[in-house]
């Protein structure tokens, strides 16, 4: 259906991403490959695990030839996003995280904030309660406060992403 899809945006004269899917034949892979799409969407991976999801992205990066840029669907844990080449990811977690009442505070190796490891979790009662530095020095850099963040999902959702920001710039 996605390759039908493909053709008939193609056909409108758009311009569309082909998306692969978890699960699919790989023969739709290699007909995207052989037609010549330079920017291919990888997608369906929300019903896999995590090790069925790097297993399957091991796999499909291996057969992608030079030159071919990915776009991951829902892709948003950084271990994901360094360990592949993608050319763009995009995902709700930051979003949906921060309606759930946390925020992401980067790793601290002591004199900087480094945004390639997962970041700690932190739930807003724990912000009230942990006076850690580096939670105060991110939050500074953010433009926001603890209380603020405690009270409402607006600032937490702008922390997370400028977290998120960080993490791909």
């Amino acid at each position: 259906m996605s390759w039908e899809n493909y053709q008939i945006m193609l056909d409108d004269g758009l311009s569309p991403i082909p998306i692969y899917h978890y699960g699919e034949s790989r023969k739709w892979l290699h007909k995207l490959i052989e037609s010549g799409c330079d920017y291919i969407g990888l997608g369906g991976m929300g019903n896999a695990n995590r090790n069925q999801r790097i297993a399957w992205l091991d796999s499909v990066f291996d057969e992608l030839p030079a030159g071919v840029r990915t776009h991951g669907f829902g892709v948003s844990a950084i271990n994901m996003m360094f360990r592949w080449p993608w050319y763009s990811v995009d995902s709700t977690t930051w979003r949906r995280t921060s309606a759930i009442g946390s925020v992401f505070i980067p790793y601290h190796d002591g004199s900087k904030f480094l945004f390639d490891r997962p970041p700690y979790l932190v739930h807003r009662s724990d912000l009230i309660k942990d006076m850690n530095p580096e939670i105060t020095q991110w939050l500074e850099m953010c433009c926001t406060n603890r209380q603020d963040l405690f009270n409402d999902y607006r600032p937490r959702s702008t922390v997370n992403a400028i977290f998120m920001r960080e993490v791909t710039s």
